[in-house]
C-alpha cells in the first residue's frame, strides 16, 4: 500500500477513537490530535498531542510525541517528559515525551499491509495512553 493511502486509513482509525485529527498530507511527517484524553491523575483532562513520524514510517515506528507543557501526574513531574529547549516545538508550548518502541522483529514494531492487523498509529496512541497511565518517575 502506498504511504499516502495508508496514512488516510490510519488517520480515519484515529478519528474514530479521538475525534478531530489532522496530519501532514504532503510529507507525512506528523499527526495531530487536538484533544487527547489523559488518564486519571494528570492535572489536565486533555492535551494536544503531536506524533512525529520518521521518513521511513510505517516500516520504522514513531520515536517521539509532544504534549502540552506544564503537565504533572499527582503533582509530580514524570521521566522522559522534557519541557526545556530540547524540543523543536517548545516555543509553541509543547513538551517532548521520548518514547522508543522496539523496532521490527520479534516483539517489536510490526506493521502489515492490512492497517488494522499490524501496528499502526492507533496502537501507538493506545501505547501512549498506557504509558501515561503509569508513567516512569524521576
Amino acid at each position: 500500500m502506498r504511504k499516502e493511502g495508508r496514512m488516510w486509513e490510519e488517520v480515519k482509525l484515529l478519528a474514530v477513537a479521538y475525534g478531530s485529527v489532522s496530519f501532514d498530507d504532503i510529507s507525512f511527517s506528523w499527526v495531530y490530535i487536538p484533544r487527547f484524553p489523559l488518564p486519571r491523575g494528570w492535572n489536565k483532562r486533555h492535551t494536544e498531542l503531536l506524533i512525529e513520524l520518521p521518513p521511513t514510517y510505517p516500516s520504522t515506528p514513531p520515536t517521539s510525541f509532544y504534549m502540552d507543557k506544564g503537565l504533572m501526574r499527582y503533582g509530580h513531574s514524570v521521566a522522559h517528559y522534557f519541557e526545556g529547549d530540547l524540543s523543536k516545538y517548545s516555543k509553541k508550548g509543547w513538551a517532548w515525551f521520548c518514547l522508543h518502541v522496539k523496532e521490527c522483529g520479534r516483539g517489536g514494531w510490526s506493521p502489515t499491509d492490512v492497517v488494522t492487523v499490524g501496528d499502526n498509529l492507533l496502537k501507538y496512541a493506545e501505547l501512549i495512553r498506557t504509558i501515561l497511565t503509569k508513567p516512569p518517575r524521576f
